[in-house]
């Protein structure tokens, strides 16, 4: 049979194979085209409130360096989602009443089926919200209780901790300001156990482990020359989880701190590990992690002096007291 030889006569039209099958060809395509316009159409709302939670998560991950940012995307965001839903239930009943006044029990029971499915979806959605809302809270209340230790108001501090906590007992950054609130005031166990927490339940993060050994080490210096041994393991294990980060991810702050109580503990005479050597190198490479901090900042102008100073004395000796150099605690996270 030709190709090209009429098969049927339709509608004035005389079809041939090819034509057949560019015609189911075209039709097939135009149903594929209008299901995918439907489907954007229908799915619009799920679509845009993904969006939002999708923002909503990126910003809670960069929220310690957007706090201003953040807190207003939270305002428009929740305005946005609050004028986005119409649902309402009434007029959904009142419809489907009066489908059942009119003998169309079936279209009243679709519409009382499709109400439901958005009711559920609804709930979902605003249970999802809800958490969204609650890691900011926590978020809000790490910053004020990190505000009141720089202010040492530390009471009101382990306040505002206590209710980051009562929401996430495992929030990491939560549990690192518990400790540096209660190294502040002198109460070394529920620090130690509280950066011990830290190690003991995070996903594998260096970077909160090098934050957790810090603060280990930070709380056996404070016991005294016989937990300076380990204090310096503590360090280290700080500092190696740190060089395993990208560079781009580790905290100067946290290498500078680790490398100073180093240097502080090897520079200690009374010490049975005293190397000065050691202690010269820790300090340079505290300067040099300095480097990497702001400027123009008092603090970390003060920071630098002081570890300078304290590199000068010890590469110049005879101007050391008899007592050498003294540990110190580390400037705390800001």
């Amino acid at each position: 049979m030709e190709g090209h030889e009429i098969l049927v006569e339709l509608w004035g039209v005389k079809w041939t194979l090819p034509l057949i099958v560019s015609a189911v060809f075209g039709f097939v395509t135009f149903c594929g085209t209008i299901y995918k316009i439907v489907e954007r159409w229908m799915t619009r709302e799920q679509r845009k409130l993904a969006l939002l939670h999708e923002y909503l998560d990126k910003e809670e991950h960069d929220i310690t360096s957007k706090r201003r940012e953040v807190l207003t995307g939270i305002q428009l965001s929740h305005h946005a989602y609050l004028t986005d839903q119409k649902l309402d239930v009434g007029r959904e009943i009142d419809s489907a009443v009066r489908y059942l006044d009119s003998g169309r029990p079936d279209r009243a029971e679709a519409r009382l089926r499709e109400l439901r499915k958005k009711i559920q979806q609804s709930s979902n959605l605003l249970a999802r919200r809800v958490d969204d809302l609650r890691k900011h809270e926590r978020s809000v209340n790490i910053f004020l209780a990190a505000v009141s230790e720089r202010d040492d108001k530390t009471i009101v501090g382990l306040d505002y901790i206590q209710e980051a906590l009562d929401s996430d007992g495992f929030d990491l950054d939560a549990l690192r300001y518990k400790g540096y609130l209660h190294l502040k005031r002198q109460e070394l166990d529920p620090a130690e156990k509280a950066f011990q927490k830290i190690l003991n339940n995070n996903d594998g993060s260096s970077a909160y482990r090098a934050e957790a050994y810090l603060g280990l080490g930070t709380v056996s210096v404070k016991r005294g020359i016989a937990g300076f041994e380990a204090a310096a393991q503590a360090l280290k294990n700080s500092l190696t989880n740190s060089s395993q980060l990208a560079p781009s991810d580790q905290n100067p702050h946290t290498k500078a701190s680790a490398h100073q109580m180093l240097a502080n503990i090897y520079g200690d005479e009374q010490w049975g590990g005293c190397d000065n050597q050691q202690a010269a190198d820790h300090y340079r490479k505290a300067l040099a992690a300095l480097k990497l901090l702001p400027q123009g900042n008092a603090t970390v102008a003060k920071w630098t002096r002081e570890i300078g100073n304290a590199l000068w004395l010890l590469e110049n000796p005879r101007t050391l007291g008899a007592g050498g150099n003294q540990p110190t605690q580390p400037h705390s996270n800001p």
